[in-house]
């Protein structure tokens, strides 16, 4: 994700579906746009259990590592 090439289009693409005349075509805009939302914040709420389980001082370092 990160050494991925920007992609311009394909964001302003779903915004203008977003806000299309078509119902059906923003519904399905909005669709894809909450199941995006909702793999990022499995991925932050991932990213947090690592950093609670990094800083947790019961945690034997070698289990740690």
């Amino acid at each position: 994700m990160l050494d991925e090439e920007e992609n311009p289009i394909e964001f302003t693409d779903s915004w203008k579906d977003i806000y299309s005349d078509d119902l059906q075509k923003r519904m399905e805009a909005i669709e894809q746009a909450e199941q995006e939302t909702d793999i990022l914040l499995s991925e932050d709420v991932y990213v947090s259990d690592l950093k609670v389980f990094h800083n947790n001082p019961d945690i034997n370092e070698t289990y740690r590592q």
